[in-house]
């Protein structure tokens, strides 16, 4: 979610972790999950934090100074667990015309993802729709074609979390879109950046453990996403 969503438009438009061990020694929650709300305690220093996180951020979609979109993302919690919706729509104008509409979720239960999708449709045609369930300890990934079995030991946080909070002391954050585990690369002073295939990498920037800005690079573009509030 994400960056992914402005890489992929892109690409189309451009023709050419401290409480998470002592939490595992007492429970294994899962053999297989994605724990997010004990990363939210290893970022924060404290389930406090968790409150003190605003419930919605909305991104400014910038490309040459100029705003071409907007993504949203929501965090609700909802007894033991924690869903994320981000929802995007871009209109934008390259050498021709491209309507963008994205919509993604995540649902954490006890730590653990037991539920993720992403849908996507570009110039009302759909590009991706796939979906993530946990099923008896094994992720199964549904999308237009087929269903399969992914092979993943345990992960501890996807893209869309990067949006709420910053990954110290995360080294790999699982990608919805490739569905795979990405290396996180630190770059000192609240910023880390993720590369992903075909030469394209997002740097992500933080303050206070806030995202500040988004910088997604290719090889023909460079956009940044930046929050309406911080």
């Amino acid at each position: 979610m994400i960056p992914m969503l402005i890489i992929y438009i892109l690409k189309q438009s451009t023709f050419g972790k401290s409480i998470i061990k002592k939490f595992n020694a007492f429970k294994r929650i899962f053999g297989r999950g994605i724990c997010f709300v004990f990363i939210f305690f290893v970022t924060n220093a404290g389930a406090s934090n968790l409150n003190r996180l605003p419930k919605t951020i909305t991104y400014r979609i910038v490309k040459n100074n100029k705003s071409v979109g907007s993504i949203t993302i929501k965090r609700e919690k909802l007894g033991n667990s924690i869903a994320y919706t981000l929802s995007s729509k871009i209109k934008a104008k390259f050498i021709v015309e491209f309507d963008i509409e994205a919509e993604e979720k995540s649902i954490y239960k006890e730590g653990a993802l037991v539920y993720s999708s992403i849908f996507r449709k570009l110039n009302d045609k759909v590009k991706l729709n796939q979906s993530l369930s946990l099923v008896e300890g094994q992720y199964v990934l549904k999308s237009l074609d087929a269903t399969e079995a992914l092979s993943l030991n345990v992960i501890y946080r996807n893209l869309i979390t990067l949006f709420f909070n910053e990954p110290i002391n995360v080294k790999k954050i699982y990608s919805d879109k490739f569905k795979k585990m990405i290396s996180i690369i630190p770059l000192g002073n609240g910023k880390y950046k993720i590369n992903f295939s075909h030469n394209t990498s997002n740097v992500y920037h933080y303050e206070n453990g806030k995202c500040t800005m988004i910088e997604a690079k290719g090889p023909f573009y460079k956009v940044k996403l930046v929050p309406e509030i911080l």
